[in-house]
């Protein structure tokens, strides 16, 4: 026969005596009454998050759970925003609802009205770039053989510019061996490693300083005359001598640059960042060959650059001490049919310059040609030299076509 159960006055008796047996008649520790209660959910929620923190393992230290689920930190109230400048609508400029059949889809139409409050000063220097005027050309001069009479074409080139209204400014850029100066017979104090910076902390000239006056009223940038280091510039020397040709652009309508001859790393940096290089070549067969070899080294780098040449090509040919135009249209044939056959690349000719004995004269005589004897052959080629230039590179209009002569402007009844 089954035993009656026990008593509830008799439960905390024997709980003390036997406290190893445990029944569902067992207190929870959480309670404080004596009687037994149902669990609640707030009960099977603690038990499950103490199973959980168990799981887990002795690592994750959390504090004991209680009848009471803890209540959340309060919410920090969020940091006030600078105010945001508001335009100011009128009620015709308030969004309108278009109707429409798909009650999901609204569309909005907004008209802002013109703002009358006045506008938040900004920092222009730091958010909006400065103005600065658009770079004028970079024309380069180079050749492959010395002695093709290059510097003295290039100095009486930019006379002749000079006379069409045009500020030119010419940098002998020949590094290490510049002598424009003393073609022009002019001293100078300040040269072009000046616009070098040799040294961490030093700061370089701009080009634009460094001009003096020249005679046939342009401006000339003297190089350096015997110094090495010029000839082994730096990789990022040369980067930053050829953004001082771009900022010394915009001071004028044209940069002419006399480079060295031959293929050196000073030259060929020079003709990447120029607009336009004109390849000065004789009727020499080493003068031909040696043009060829600028076009086959340089063509390359120039035609992949990201933008390419504002002006169609990125080299032109000038033909130098030719005896008469056919001659010159010859040698230009000669090396357009070859880089067009093994570089796919186009060299027009701009135009020639005679062989004229007043030359090598003005040069003893440390005067420039234009100047000297305006009327020799090679000068008035220079002169029509200039004129193709300046068209070609969009600075001077082309010349009008001329009108056939009537017989109504003959008698002056139109214009």
């Amino acid at each position: 026969m089954t035993p009656p159960p026990p008593s509830t006055s008799d439960a905390p008796a024997r709980t003390s005596h036997h406290p190893s047996h445990h029944s569902a008649q067992h207190h929870s520790p959480l309670t404080t009454t004596s009687q037994p209660s149902p669990p609640t959910p707030l009960d099977q929620a603690a038990r499950l998050r103490a199973l959980v923190e168990a799981a887990r393992g002795p690592s994750i230290h959390r504090a004991p759970s209680s009848t009471h689920l803890p209540s959340p930190p309060p919410i920090p109230a969020p940091a006030p925003r600078d105010p945001i400048p508001s335009f100011h609508a009128t009620p015709a400029s308030l969004p309108r609802l278009a109707p429409s059949s798909n009650p999901s889809t609204l569309v909005a139409s907004t008209t802002l009205s013109p703002r009358t409050s006045p506008t938040p000063s900004l920092p222009t220097d730091s958010l909006a770039p400065r103005h600065q005027p658009p770079a004028s050309p970079l024309i380069a001069i180079t050749s492959g053989k010395g002695g093709v009479g290059k510097t003295s074409l290039a100095v009486n080139l930019a006379i002749a510019l000079t006379a069409l209204n045009l500020r030119v400014t010419l940098v002998d850029a020949d590094l290490g061996l510049a002598n424009a100066d003393v073609l022009l017979g002019i001293p100078a104090t300040t040269r072009l490693d000046a616009a070098v910076e040799w040294s961490p902390g030093t700061r370089p000239r701009p080009l634009a300083s460094l001009a003096i006056d020249a005679p046939g009223n342009f401006r000339l940038v003297p190089g350096a005359s015997g110094q090495a280091r010029m000839a082994t510039l730096s990789p990022s020397q040369r980067a930053a001598l050829n953004l001082a040709l771009v900022d010394l652009a915009r001071t004028c309508d044209i940069v002419l640059i006399d480079t060295g001859a031959g293929l050196s790393a000073g030259v060929t940096s020079v003709l990447e960042a120029a607009d336009l290089t004109l390849v000065v070549a004789t009727p020499e067969p080493t003068s031909i060959t040696d043009a060829y070899a600028v076009l086959k080294c340089v063509g390359p780098t120039l035609r992949a650059r990201p933008q390419p040449s504002r002006f169609g090509v990125p080299f032109m040919l000038l033909a130098n001490q030719v005896k008469d135009q056919a001659e010159a249209d010859a040698l230009a044939r000669r090396i357009d049919a070859t880089s067009r056959r093994f570089l796919g690349q186009q060299v027009p000719c701009l135009g020639l310059v005679r062989f004229d004995p007043a030359v090598p004269k003005a040069v003893r005589r440390r005067a420039p040609l234009m100047l000297e004897s305006a009327a020799a052959p090679a000068a008035r080629d220079l002169t029509a030299l200039a004129a193709s230039l300046a068209r070609a590179i969009h600075i001077m209009p082309e010349p009008a076509p001329r009108r056939r002569p009537t017989l109504a402007r003959f008698l002056g009844l139109s214009s």
